[in-house]
């Protein structure tokens, strides 16, 4: 794919798993640095996330589970709620962090759950709305 194609892919990827808080954070960081924006779009989102082989849902699974062993705390709770959107259910989610254990340790583990209980609440207040 061509850079534009990319972006507009990235773009695209970025607002199915993240709907409208997508935009309110691309705005947010083209104020910061738009040069890293436009790479999150076009390399992670439009690249990788839009690639055949694993659907949405495993990807954004894969995602939550390589931000919890690397303790990105932010970015998992934004990424737990993506994963909640394209389909993963709470159940599946918390069996990734569980699996995490085994590899990462337990402090990893009980801070994304911690987490992980945090983006459900969110998800569930949302979904009363």
């Amino acid at each position: 794919m061509d850079e534009e194609t990319l972006l507009k892919a990235g773009k695209a990827k970025h607002e199915e798993i993240f709907g409208e808080h997508a935009l309110a954070w691309r705005e947010r960081f083209s104020g910061i640095n738009q040069d890293a924006v436009d790479y999150l779009m076009k390399y992670c989102f439009g690249a990788y996330y839009t690639r055949p082989g694993l659907d949405l849902k495993t990807r954004e699974l894969c995602t939550v589970t390589a931000l919890a062993v690397l303790a990105r705390w932010p970015q998992l709770k934004s990424h737990i709620g993506g994963a909640l959107r394209v389909g993963a259910t709470k159940e599946e989610i918390t069996e990734v962090l569980l699996q995490m254990e085994n590899y990462a340790g337990w402090p990893i583990t009980l801070t994304g759950l911690e987490v992980a209980s945090e983006a459900f609440k969110a998800w569930d207040e949302k979904q009363q709305q």
